[in-house]
C-alpha cells in the first residue's frame, strides 16, 4: 500500500492545475503528468489486478476442496481466502478505472467490475433461490445469470452463513411451496458447490481483466498525451484516476 498511496498523493498534486494550468502536457510537468500516470498503470493498477487474480485462483481452490471434503475446516480456510482477496479487489476499487469501469461513463469502461464485485447491487434471496434450483452446477451457463448472483458478494454470502435460514420474505416462493425445508439437510454441500462455481466465475472474470490490460489498455492508460485513443492528456487519465477515489466516501 506504500506505492499506492505515494503514487496516488503524487497524482493529485500533479492534478491541480487549476482553471489556469495548459491544457498540453508540456513542459516539466507534463513530463511529471505521464511519469505518474506510468506508473499508475504498472506499479499500481496491473500489480493490484495481478494479486488479485494469484488470491482468486486459491480461493477456487479451497472452495474445490471444501466441496470434496465437505468438512468445517476447508470452509473456514475458503472463508479466510476470502478475507484476503476482498481486502486485494478493495485496495483495486481505489483506481477502478478503463474496462472495470461502468460503460458510457467511464473512459474505457467495459462493466466488468459487477462480474466480480456487484455491490450495492446484492440481494440475498436470490441466493438461496440458486441454492433451491442448483443451476450453478453448470458452471459455464451459470455465466450468464445476473451479477448479484455470482461474484465476491455471492461467495461472502455462502462462505459465512451457515443457518438453515433463507434471506426471502415468508411469500417468496421457495417458502410458499416448500421447496426450501427439504433441502435444509443439503444446505454445507449446496453451498460449497455453488461456491466453487461463483469462485472459479470470479477467476475467470479477474484473468479476462486482467488480460485486458496486459493485451492494450496499460498502453491506452501510459501513451496519455502521446497517442493514446481514450485520454488525449495525461491530465485527462489523471482526471480518470481521481475521479475513481470517490469511491473512498461510498
Amino acid at each position: 500500500m506504500t506505492t499506492l498511496r505515494s503514487v496516488l498523493a503524487l497524482s493529485f498534486v500533479l492534478g491541480c492545475g487549476g482553471d489556469d494550468a495548459p491544457p498540453v502536457d508540456a513542459g516539466p510537468l507534463g513530463m511529471a503528468r505521464a511519469e505518474t500516470v506510468r506508473a499508475l498503470g504498472e506499479e499500481v493498477v496491473v500489480e493490484g489486478y495481478r494479486n488479485f487474480v494469484e488470491e482468486a485462483r486459491r480461493l477456487r481452490d479451497l472452495t474445490q476442496a471444501w466441496v470434496s471434503s465437505g468438512a468445517d475446516a476447508d470452509r473456514e480456510a475458503a472463508a479466510a481466502s476470502w478475507d484476503r482477496a476482498m481486502g486485494l479487489w478493495q485496495q483495486a476499487e481505489l483506481t477502478l478505472v478503463g474496462p472495470a469501469g461502468a460503460m458510457g461513463t467511464t473512459p474505457g469502461g467495459e462493466d466488468r467490475r459487477d462480474a466480480i464485485y456487484s455491490w450495492p447491487i446484492v440481494n440475498r434471496c436470490r441466493v438461496d433461490q440458486e441454492l433451491v434450483e442448483q443451476a450453478y452446477a453448470d458452471v459455464d451457463a451459470f455465466a450468464a445469470e445476473a451479477v448479484n448472483v455470482r461474484g465476491l458478494d455471492t461467495l461472502e454470502y455462502l462462505l459465512f452463513h451457515t443457518g438453515e435460514d433463507n434471506g426471502c420474505a415468508p411469500n417468496a416462493s421457495i417458502n410458499l411451496d416448500g421447496t426450501w425445508a427439504p433441502i435444509v439437510a443439503e444446505l454445507p454441500a449446496r453451498r460449497a458447490a455453488y461456491a466453487s462455481t461463483a469462485a472459479t466465475l470470479v477467476v475467470r472474470d479477474a484473468e479476462a481483466l486482467l488480460a485486458r490490460w496486459d493485451e492494450g489498455f496499460l498502453a491506452e492508460l501510459q501513451t496519455a498525451g502521446a497517442g493514446s485513443t481514450v485520454y488525449p492528456t495525461a491530465q485527462e487519465a489523471l482526471n480518470a484516476l481521481s475521479d475513481a477515489l470517490f469511491y473512498l466516501d461510498k
